[in-house]
């Protein structure tokens, strides 16, 4: 994931935010059709996959709460969460950003 974001990232370009939430609502319609739980690690892979196709590389972000231990990831763009709510993240620790 980083060597392809390094590779094709503009660092010079901010994430275009209005883009990445069209892609976004797209993204949700068509993840009804992979009736699976939620899972923080899975859909955020998902995500960043799909994004990348559209040549949109967020940050995929690992985060922790130390009581209760509890580990978490999610995506954004800059301090603009993709895939959660800024109050759930908030409450984790980040810890590495891919």
């Amino acid at each position: 994931m980083q060597a392809r974001k390094r590779h094709n990232a503009n660092p010079s370009r901010p994430l275009d935010i209005e883009r990445a939430h069209f892609l976004l609502s797209i993204f949700d319609s068509l993840r009804l059709f992979f009736p699976r739980p939620y899972l923080c690690l899975f859909d955020s892979l998902a995500l960043i996959n799909f994004l990348a196709h559209f040549n949109l590389y967020p940050d995929w972000v690992f985060g922790v709460m130390a009581e209760p231990f509890e580990a978490h990831c999610w995506v954004q763009a800059g301090g603009i969460v993709l895939n959660d709510t800024l109050e759930r993240v908030s409450a984790f620790t980040p810890i590495m950003y891919v």
